[in-house]
């Protein structure tokens, strides 16, 4: 009788689900009431049916936690990464009045305003934001500075009298040190990235600490990420290799 209710228990309609990334093995309900309903059903074959129905159950949960675990470590990476950061657009952030030295002036009434927007935590490199009306001026670099041209146009001035036009998308670099003669015709917004000035040696050895401090720190992250797979040791290997 236990063979006969066992072969017509395996003949039945069964389905496969998806579960949380797992592939769970799961007796549809009327199939599992056939079963039961059965009058060949012993009790050594109701606990067999009980213990699938706790073994699907642990497949769920596994599959639910595993599922929470991952969901839960890349939302600390990502937290990781967006720490510090300063995002903004920078053809509608607000300025602030930023007048320019006044013996810099040769023609016009110049209106400018700036906003810095971030500065590095070696207080060495900012970002600023900086906009112009019309008018001719000079200005003197005493920051190695990089600009980017927002929106409207600006005309460097050279010394041999031609003219040198920039405008939206257009960059220039400018080492600390440097005087330029600017025209603006009517009026210019631009994004600034200043850093100061390093003694070359100085530099070199500074760029060559930081790229020990982060191989140093990869090694510890990777230690780390070990230690925590030794403590999840019922993690699945993605999960593992996701923390």
């Amino acid at each position: 009788m236990a063979t006969r209710a066992v072969t017509h228990y395996l003949t039945l309609r069964c389905k496969f689900r998806i579960s949380s990334g797992l592939t769970l093995f799961a007796p549809e309900r009327k199939i599992r009431e056939s079963f039961l309903a059965s009058p060949s059903s012993s009790a050594s074959e109701m606990r067999t049916l009980r213990q699938k129905r706790l073994l699907n159950n642990s497949f769920a949960y596994a599959a639910r936690t595993d599922s929470a675990v991952r969901e839960g470590a890349m939302n600390e990476r990502k937290k990781e990464k967006l720490d510090g950061v300063v995002m903004g657009t920078a053809e509608t952030c607000e300025l602030s009045s930023e007048p320019i030295n006044e013996q810099w002036i040769s023609s016009g009434s110049p209106v400018a305003r700036s906003k810095l927007v971030a500065r590095t935590r070696d207080w060495c490199s900012s970002l600023v934001v900086w906009d112009c009306t019309a008018g001719k001026f000079c200005w003197r670099y005493g920051q190695d500075e990089v600009i980017v041209i927002i929106s409207g146009e600006l005309v460097l001035l050279r010394e041999d009298g031609t003219e040198r036009r920039f405008s939206a998308g257009d960059y220039v670099f400018f080492p600390a040190g440097t005087v330029a003669n600017w025209r603006v015709d009517t009026y210019v917004r631009k994004v600034a990235f200043l850093k100061e000035p390093v003694w070359r040696p100085l530099g070199f050895a500074l760029k060559e600490w930081n790229k020990v401090l982060r191989i140093a720190g990869r090694g510890v992250s990777s230690l780390l990420g070990a230690g925590s797979n030794s403590e999840h040791p019922g993690l699945s290997p993605g999960a593992r290799a996701n923390r």
